[in-house]
């Protein structure tokens, strides 16, 4: 999405960011904008186990292939999407842009980092049972998450806002 208020320089250091954040945005920042990179990203998916395996911890970690610093409008999807007669989202947006890439929530201190998937590529994900790695067979058959954690989109997102603490790797 078009956002003439987005600032093109920012000085990171200006903001309230940790050293990981900041070395974060250093690595992608040496990617050019629309420029295809992979990024490694964690998830702590231990809200959606079920109550019988409470106490346990479930991590999933995706490696996948993005971009980043592109022009939302200028997707061919977005592009189709406008064609097909379906409008942008009328409710405010949960969080304001700080540049083309990072974003700061609304009401609380917490960054976030807009990338765009490549559609053609797909995304790997390991998922970890109390720090161990376990297929997602065997996650899913075991019963330890709760059955709504496994219904997902088959369509790729236009679009990720990723946590800057999430990121575990960039190259």
């Amino acid at each position: 999405m078009k956002n003439t208020n987005v600032k093109t320089i920012v000085n990171y250091n200006t903001l309230n960011l940790s050293a990981k954040q900041l070395e974060i945005l250093n690595c992608l920042s040496k990617f050019r904008n629309g420029a295809n990179f992979k990024i490694q990203y964690s998830k702590d998916c231990s809200s959606k186990i079920s109550a019988r395996f409470k106490g346990n911890s479930v991590t999933k970690i995706t490696t996948s292939s993005v971009r980043k610093g592109i022009d939302y409008e200028n997707l061919s999807s977005t592009i189709n999407k406008r064609n097909m007669g379906i409008e942008k989202s009328s409710r405010p947006l949960w969080y304001s842009h700080i540049d083309k890439i990072l974003c700061k929530h609304n009401t609380k201190e917490q960054y976030y980092i807009m990338l765009f998937p490549n559609p053609i590529g797909t995304p790997h994900t390991q998922y970890f049972l109390n720090g161990n790695p376990i297929s997602k067979e065997e996650l899913k058959n075991s019963g330890i998450m709760q059955p709504s954690f496994w219904k997902t989109s088959k369509q790729k997102p236009d679009t990720m806002l990723l946590s800057i603490d999430n990121i575990v790797k960039v190259f």
